[in-house]
Parts: C-alpha cells; structure tokens; sequence
C-alpha cells in the first residue's frame, strides 16, 4: 500500500518547484543572464530532480522492484514495474543524470544547458502523472482487496 503522505508531499515539492521556476518566465536562454534567475533558476532544477529521484524510488520501494544501486537505475526499476515505458524512462533518466553536474560541477552550468534541461521538464510533469494515476489504480485495488 502505498504511503499517500509522503508520495503527496513529493508531488507537491515538484508542483510547487514547477510554479515558483514559471514565475521566472524564463522564455529563451537570455532570461538566463541575470545572475539571481540563473542561481534560483539552477536550485530550483536541481530540487525537482531530486524529488524526482525520492518519488521513483518510494514507487519501487512499494511495488517491491528490488534495490536501485544509483539513481541511475530508478527509471529502469520502474519501467520494470510497467510503470512507464522504456523510451519516456531514458528521456528522463537523461534529465537526472544532470544531477552530478549541479551537484558537483556547479560551475560548469551554463545558461544553454539549464535552458535546454528547464523546456524538458515536462518529463517530470508526465512522472507525475503516471505517478497519481498509479496511485488511484493500486488503491481500487487495495479496496477490492478488504
């Protein structure tokens, strides 16, 4: 059965991520220039790729997919549990992979790349879809159950 709560809180972290980020209105890589947009901009991405990664692995951790060892190998655990097909789990695996970058390369983030990796994060929002629809089928099926 899965934890509401804590899968709830994840999915509004990412949704409040998504708002605060659209309030930036970032439209072509020159919204980028001003330092502070590009800061924010930059922590407010690496959060949602790490919510990301907390949610995927709280849906394995339910749906007993076994142990991802990176979190490189969350999307494809979940492709395993059919909870997204193979081709969207590579897109979005793409995404998080950038995660080392912001972590420990900071420096090396330039406005091309965080422009290019904010316009795919409608992968995320397809996550989280897939996510709350999963949600709503398993607990229909935990209430046939009783």
């Amino acid at each position: 059965m899965f934890d509401k709560q804590r899968i709830g809180m994840m999915i509004d972290n990412i949704e409040e991520y998504n708002k605060d980020l659209e309030k930036y209105k970032i439209k072509t890589k020159n919204d980028l220039n001003d330092k502070k947009t590009f800061y924010a901009s930059s922590m407010i991405v690496f959060s949602i790729l790490n919510r990301v990664i907390d949610l995927g692995n709280e849906i394995i951790l339910n749906d007993h997919l076994g142990s991802p060892s990176t979190y490189e190998d969350v999307m494809p655990k979940l492709v395993k549990g059919e909870i997204m097909n193979d081709k969207e789990a590579k897109e979005l695996n793409k995404l998080i992979k950038k995660i080392n970058i912001f972590a420990h390369f900071y420096g090396e983030i330039n406005r091309e790349d965080l422009y290019n990796i904010i316009n795919k994060l409608n992968l995320v929002d397809n996550f989280i879809k897939k996510i709350k629809k999963r949600m709503m089928i398993k607990q229909g099926e935990d209430e046939d159950a009783i």
